[in-house]
């Protein structure tokens, strides 16, 4: 196992994996990472991982994205998203809509 090591503090990032369905019903893959608040969406886990690395090198700093891509990832993966939970978001999405338009 390769570890890299940053004032004595292990560096690792935890990028969790889910199953949502996007605003039209498809299937696709949610990656987030909690300690930068990142999250993205894609149809498959190939394109999330690519658009994650995209968002960083848009938003991190150079010296964050170099720490990123040198460090060791561990991917946990959460429990899907159930429908009840997909209905409950269009939900409270549909009244945000209503609300600022």
């Amino acid at each position: 196992m390769n570890q890299h090591e940053e004032s004595g503090k292990l560096l690792q990032n935890i990028i969790y994996v889910r199953a949502t369905f996007d605003w039209t019903g498809r299937k696709g893959v949610e990656l987030s990472m909690e300690n930068e608040k990142v999250t993205v969406f894609a149809h498959s886990f190939k394109t999330a991982l690519k658009d994650m690395m995209e968002s960083g090198i848009n938003h991190w700093e150079r010296e964050k994205l170099v720490a990123f891509n040198r460090s060791e990832k561990f991917f946990e993966i959460q429990p899907a998203m159930t429908l009840e939970e997909k209905e409950e978001l269009d939900y409270i999405l549909k009244n945000w809509e209503s609300e600022i338009s």
